[in-house]
């Protein structure tokens, strides 16, 4: 679906063997997001969970930043948002269910068989760094600018930003980034753990592919498992995926080790 009077995809696939790239695809607005952006982006996130030839998505934007956050033309008239506050008045039931919908254009990520990674440049603020903390790794140019400026501005990060950052960093300093809403530096993110890596901005999209090329290299099914077991909190859950997988991939590994080797 295009955005009103464009015909331009407001999310681009790339493909590059088994890594793909998802690339927010509004540089003009600092690929602000808007409703019709959520709904390719689930949408492209949903076909690529379907696809066995995928082993790794890169999820990037367009232009000098990663996302600016959420377009402000969806808190005017005729706007999504504007639409739940008035709902919100006399219905805040039916405008919390509206949010939750929202909620769920990232949902794919987590549950994808694959890794996700975010390479941030630029502004990844408000709706645009909990874009990234969706992912399941992040990589970021040295300049870029994260934040979560949502609580002084008189709102919350409704998108997964609390749970995610809790996890990433600890209740204090997640709550410390959430009430106050102060900048990080790419840098920063990474001596803070919230970053893998911090790259000069030139040496950002090859040093992502790079990693996502190698980590391709995998069988679908190491990377599958290994995920699960990861991200299941409950140890006999965990471990259960991690039996799942190394039986599954047992017959691919003794079938490489009897292989001649030249």
């Amino acid at each position: 679906m295009a955005e009103a009077g464009r015909h331009e995809p407001t999310v681009l696939l790339e493909t590059d063997g088994g890594v793909r790239r998802l690339v927010l695809n509004r540089p003009a607005r600092h690929n602000a997001q808007t409703a019709v952006l959520w709904q390719e982006f689930a949408a492209l996130g949903e076909q690529l969970t379907r696809n066995p030839d995928v082993r790794c998505v890169i999820v990037t934007g367009a232009g000098p930043s990663f996302s600016s956050g959420l377009d402000r033309t969806e808190l005017e008239p005729g706007g999504l948002l504007a639409h739940i506050a008035g709902i919100g008045h006399h219905d805040p039931g039916a405008a919390e269910a509206m949010i939750a919908d929202i909620q769920r254009t990232f949902a794919w990520i987590r549950r994808a068989p694959f890794p996700v990674i975010a390479a941030v440049r630029g502004a990844a603020l408000g709706a645009g760094f909990e874009l990234a903390l969706a992912c399941d790794l992040l990589i970021v140019a040295d300049d870029a600018r994260i934040a979560l400026p949502e609580v002084p501005m008189g709102v919350v990060p409704d998108l997964g930003g609390c749970h995610a950052l809790r996890a990433a960093l600890g209740y204090q300093h997640a709550m410390d980034l959430i009430l106050t809403g102060r900048t990080l530096s790419g840098r920063e993110a990474a001596d803070l753990g919230l970053a893998l890596q911090h790259h000069p901005d030139p040496q950002l999209d090859h040093a992502v592919m790079t990693y996502a090329q190698a980590v391709a290299r995998s069988s679908a099914t190491a990377l599958r498992y290994a995920k699960r077991a990861l991200l299941d909190t409950d140890d006999s859950a965990s471990l259960a995926h991690a039996a799942t997988g190394m039986v599954r991939g047992l017959g691919h590994l003794l079938t490489a080790s009897r292989s001649p080797r030249l």
